[in-house]
């Protein structure tokens, strides 16, 4: 299941953290390249939060871990479901080490101020639910004939 609220909570959050660094920042003059472009170090740290938890942000179950990357999921999108893959998706393994990969391509000269930040706002916004998983298969093989043609 999708948590569509997960991506507005950790974009608040991540404002937040950034204002309160962002001010720490002014008064012992850290950060100069942050003081004098927040807006820059803001706008890629929505960007990226935008990115993962558009992308879906998965914590595999000890039953899933081993799955191959085209082991097909569904996931419920408010009303909807939509088959995905899980190579189609970030693991928060794989969401910090985007963080971590695309940091030094962001034409940022201080990014070490912004990872601590993102990275605390990397959580799972897709969830497994074996109820749902349970409902799943019960429809699937209701859709099954048991008697010969």
């Amino acid at each position: 299941m999708l948590n569509f609220e997960i991506e507005k909570q950790r974009k608040a959050l991540f404002q937040e953290v950034f204002q309160k660094r962002y001010e720490a920042a002014q008064s012992n003059a850290q950060y100069t390249d942050v003081i004098e472009f927040p807006s820059r170090y803001r706008a890629y740290g929505e960007q990226f939060l935008t990115r993962i938890y558009q992308q879906g942000v998965i914590q595999l179950t000890s039953q899933h871990e081993e799955k191959p990357k085209n082991f097909v999921i569904h996931v419920i999108k408010g009303n909807t479901t939509e088959q995905h893959v899980l190579g189609d998706l970030l693991t928060l393994k794989d969401a910090r080490a985007l963080l971590v990969d695309s940091l030094p391509y962001s034409n940022l000269k201080e990014i070490e101020f912004l990872h601590p930040i993102l990275e605390q706002q990397i959580v799972s916004n897709i969830f497994y639910s074996p109820e749902r998983t349970f409902q799943f298969k019960e429809d699937y093989l209701s859709t099954i004939s048991t008697t010969k043609a």
